[in-house]
């Protein structure tokens, strides 16, 4: 119910931003429960954040600065301290890689990396049958964002670190 009741509230403000004049020219907005992405030129972008920043507290929203980010390849410095600044266009998105190459093969590496601590702790528990340490790595080990981030990034960009990491287990 919980998950309902903010998709509920966050409508409102989605609402707003679709509506309002002063919103206007935005290239693209969409929304996941508490994460959502907004395309558009910066002064919109500005706007938008001032909106969320200004109604979201008296709907129960308050804006995590920190994990805001803004690309762009200049004008950056007209947003708020705190949102995360990029002049490349390398993001993460609901747990995906957007970008080249090198910033996906560096994500994995820091996917992989975080796999191998996990699959040593399991190992240091003792886990004697592998079902069982099948079943953990499975529901405690992240398995599930692993499948999301194989299912989502072009696995050209992925086949190496995911080999890596099928190697380990």
């Amino acid at each position: 119910l919980g998950p309902l009741l903010f998709s509920l509230v966050l409508n409102i403000l989605v609402s707003a931003i679709s509506t309002r004049d002063d919103c206007a020219g935005l290239n693209f907005h969409a929304w996941y429960l508490d994460d959502g992405a907004v395309a558009g030129p910066r002064s919109t972008l500005c706007r938008i954040l001032t909106l969320l920043q200004e109604e979201g507290p008296a709907l129960g929203i308050i804006i995590n600065l920190p994990k805001c980010e803004v690309f762009s390849r200049h004008g950056l410095d007209m947003f708020p301290l705190g949102v995360k600044k990029s002049d490349k266009p390398h993001m993460e998105i609901l747990g995906i890689p957007i970008g080249d190459q090198d910033f996906c093969s560096s994500f994995k590496k820091k996917k992989h990396s975080k796999a191998k601590i996990l699959l040593s702790q399991l190992e240091e528990v003792g886990v004697a049958d592998p079902q069982v340490a099948l079943i953990l790595l499975r529901v405690c080990g992240a398995f599930c964002k692993l499948v999301h981030l194989a299912r989502a990034t072009p696995s050209t960009l992925t086949h190496k670190a995911f080999a890596l990491i099928d190697d380990d287990i």
